[in-house]
């Protein structure tokens, strides 16, 4: 399976499950693939987990050998999404992923993260992206949350870390089913922490055409093409 036949199922899977309002839009999880396939990501830090959609997406790719993923980490509180986590990531889990769910971020005991997906208030946010993350981690926040995106900007500036970023605005409309019905998904913003020449042209390029497929995407439904593609 490929990274949009992985992303399609557990978007499908999830969008008819209880608690369907916390699930991570289809062009997210996509992506997030994308990117740690990319970047042979093997530990994943969650802050927020919901009900579980990105530890499937994470298990389903490790059961598939799509990706060489090893540990997850996620900090979860409320009662419902710990609930539906069990119910829905644990229950029926045939993968091998080394996985655990914390309440908050003084109870993560791993370190040296390759990829920190951001989906929450993250009241420790400073904590791990002071302590927690590899020397060239990625870190995504999920949705447009300019408040995080400037704390994250902050405290890579003081601690003098070099990065680079880039917001990636959603070109998919959303499938007829699911929660969410906003004519289209959810974007993420994603950070390159020291980031190799490669990563400063991506994220160069992907500004620059910010504005085009911004406005692209009312003519062109990209997700079609992709599902074609892929």
């Amino acid at each position: 399976m490929n990274e949009f036949k992985i992303a399609s199922k557990i978007y499908h899977d999830y969008s008819f499950k209880e608690g369907n309002q916390h699930i991570a839009s289809e062009y997210n999880l996509y992506h997030i693939l994308k990117y740690a396939k990319e970047k042979n990501v093997t530990k994943v830090l969650e802050i927020g987990t919901g009900i579980g959609t990105i530890l499937s997406l994470f298990q389903e790719a490790k059961k598939e050998g799509f990706l060489k993923i090893s540990n997850y980490i996620g900090t979860e509180a409320n009662e419902f999404c710990l609930e539906q986590i069990q119910l829905n990531c644990y229950n029926h889990d045939h993968s091998d992923l080394n996985s655990s769910i914390v309440s908050d971020g003084s109870q993560i005991d791993l370190n040296g993260f390759e990829l920190a997906i951001i989906d929450g208030k993250a009241p420790y946010l400073e904590q791990v992206v002071t302590n927690l993350l590899s020397e060239n981690a990625l870190i995504l926040i999920e949705g447009y949350r300019e408040d995080q995106v400037n704390r994250i900007k902050s405290v890579l500036d003081l601690n003098k870390r070099p990065y680079d970023y880039f917001m990636r605005f959603s070109t998919w409309r959303n499938p007829p089913y699911g929660p969410f019905h906003q004519k289209f998904q959810a974007g993420h913003t994603i950070f390159f922490l020291n980031p190799t020449k490669n990563d400063r042209e991506f994220c160069g390029k992907m500004r620059r055409l910010a504005r085009l497929r911004y406005h692209g995407r009312k003519v062109v439904n990209f997700r079609s093409l992709v599902k074609i593609i892929g």
